[in-house]
């Protein structure tokens, strides 16, 4: 291997190793804790948001009371594009909660017919990213009335999925 070679991926390795190092050592603000990430089965972790007021809420003392959907999506993702229309018909007994990705308080595409009435937050500290890892979006939640995460879904979805899981979900099934 030539000096430049060796050079070059020497100079590669460590700006990776840099990078990945400075993802793991942040504050502790940024860094993913046990308790933060989300499981299914157990409470929804703290999921600190920003409601369209400018407001900051934890959406974990938000969902207890009434089974909730929440739809982590970014407007600029084409998947989130196609499957959050899919989530309409939406059904009656549950509540609709949309957290965007993106850096403006915007809801992008999470706006207009059928997402009337629907609670927009935004999420300006990248929450999702430390409690979902390896999350694609749009991912899409399902927390109970007690605050349980109860299942979920991400990625591509066809109408005929989202509606079932949605109806059973509606049901107490899931």
């Amino acid at each position: 291997m030539s000096g430049r070679r060796v050079t070059s991926a020497f100079c590669l390795l460590a700006g990776a190793a840099l990078a990945i190092g400075s993802r793991f050592f942040w504050t502790q603000e940024h860094s993913p804790t046990r308790d933060s990430i989300a499981v299914v089965g157990r409470r929804l972790p703290p999921l600190p948001v920003v409601d369209s007021s400018g407001n900051h809420v934890d959406l974990s003392q938000v969902v207890p009371g009434r089974r909730t959907v929440i739809a982590f999506f970014s407007s600029s993702c084409r998947t989130c594009r196609v499957v959050l229309p899919e989530l309409h018909p939406f059904p009656d007994s549950l509540r609709l909660l949309l957290v965007s990705e993106d850096a403006t308080n915007s809801t992008g595409e999470a706006s207009g017919p059928g997402f009337e009435g629907v609670i927009t937050f935004r999420d300006r500290r990248s929450v999702f990213v430390r409690s979902f890892p390896l999350s694609p979006l749009p991912t899409i939640l399902f927390v109970d009335e007690r605050g349980i995460l109860r299942g979920g879904f991400a990625g591509v979805q066809g109408r005929e999925q989202v509606q079932a899981r949605l109806q059973k979900f509606a049901e107490g099934d899931l």
